[in-house]
């Protein structure tokens, strides 16, 4: 896959709300599902059918804490344009 389109494949993904939500969530620390699910005030079936998308599409890796598993950002790209979204976001904020 050239560039161009591994990042629109990339832009895709990040493009639901849902899951562009689910990776902010995370863009600090790893989440469970379960964690996730009561920041966002999602139902858990519907931040895991989104967290199994993510990745199944490598942006996201889950690793056993406990009794829970915990998912977190291990897609640079990915991760490089959360962070930006943030620093726009929190910028902006402070400007308004």
């Amino acid at each position: 896959m050239d560039s161009h389109k591994s990042i629109a494949h990339l832009l895709k993904i990040l493009g639901h709300p849902i899951r562009l939500k689910i990776l902010l969530s995370m863009v600090n620390e790893s989440k469970s599902v379960k964690n996730i699910s009561e920041y966002l005030g999602l139902k858990q079936t519907t931040v895991s059918k989104h967290v199994a998308l993510l990745k199944m599409n490598g942006i996201i890796e889950g690793k056993r804490n406990s009794s829970a598993m915990h998912y977190a950002i291990i897609n640079s790209q990915a991760k490089k344009l959360i962070n930006s979204l943030v620093c726009n976001t929190t910028q902006t904020n402070n400007v308004i």
